[in-house]
């Protein structure tokens, strides 16, 4: 923690792996998925912009945040880190952080099928929009795509 007063305190508890989890785990999660929907607008001249790539998006979004939201407040309460057992009292914080593995799984299952939807030089899904570069940019990748490419 960048502070002593707040190293002493949050030291031990679920705050030390909520923080290390979003800060490390979602961060790298995030930066793959943005290559992978990014990448191929430069690589192939195509982009996947489509409701299926935003929903996948929105579902890991909304399940990190539910897993790792109710993580930082039994931290901040003081519920330790290294105890298997906890009391009643945050029971409902747990329930809501498996509530958000919920949200993970349909959005792995998503994204490993608009990956194998790029491997095969489609988009994922039957009717899903794969734009060509040179048409009509509707990603903000795209627009930086299209502007490089045309000078």
């Amino acid at each position: 923690m960048s502070s002593a007063s707040l190293d002493l305190i949050l030291h031990d508890t679920y705050f030390v792996v909520a923080h290390f989890h979003t800060v490390l785990s979602l961060g790298a999660v995030f930066g793959l998925f943005v290559a992978l929907w990014g990448l191929p607008a430069l690589l192939f001249g195509s982009v996947v912009c489509d409701g299926a790539a935003i929903l996948q998006a929105f579902l890991l979004t909304a399940g990190a945040c539910l897993i790792f939201g109710p993580m930082h407040a039994l931290g901040v309460v003081g519920m330790s880190r290294r105890v298997p057992e906890f009391a009643d009292v945050y029971a409902p914080f747990i329930q809501l952080g498996s509530l958000g593995t919920l949200f993970l799984l349909p959005s792995a299952l998503l994204a490993l099928r608009l990956m194998s939807g790029l491997a095969l030089g489609g988009s994922g899904f039957r009717g899903s929009v794969v734009m060509e570069v040179s048409a009509v940019p509707l990603c903000a990748s795209v627009h930086l795509f299209y502007l490089h490419s045309t000078r």
